[in-house]
């Protein structure tokens, strides 16, 4: 809370959404508030940082992790989407997303009609 760093980290706090899947086919929402280099969204990769703290991602509240989703979004609404399982980063603007969730709710629109 009220937390700083230093101007030449590049280090910023971020909003983060984390989708857990368990091994018994459960999953859980959790949001949170990460330290994040803002040149990870240019290089489409997570800081060394970022991706220890990923790799010990093995239980929450005493449940064993299978995977896990996490969507990073800075202060210029990128989001930088990190899937555990296939290990791949991907990069998309807030307004990407909007697009794509507008344009599945009209195909179903126009499939109900």
């Amino acid at each position: 809370m009220n937390g700083k760093t230093f101007p030449s980290s590049g280090n910023t706090c971020v909003y983060a959404s984390f989708n857990f899947k368990f091994n018994d086919i459960k999953s859980e929402n959790v949001s949170t508030c990460v330290l994040k280099n803002s040149a990870s969204y240019e290089s489409k990769s997570l800081d060394k940082l970022l991706e220890e703290d990923f790799a010990k991602f093995s239980y929450l509240d005493g449940e064993a992790i299978s995977s896990f989703v996490a969507e990073i979004t800075n202060k210029d609404r990128k989001v930088l989407k990190y899937d555990s399982f296939t290990k791949k980063v991907i990069i998309e603007n807030s307004s990407q997303k909007l697009e794509k969730s507008l344009l599945i709710l009209f195909g179903i629109l126009i499939t109900l009609f």
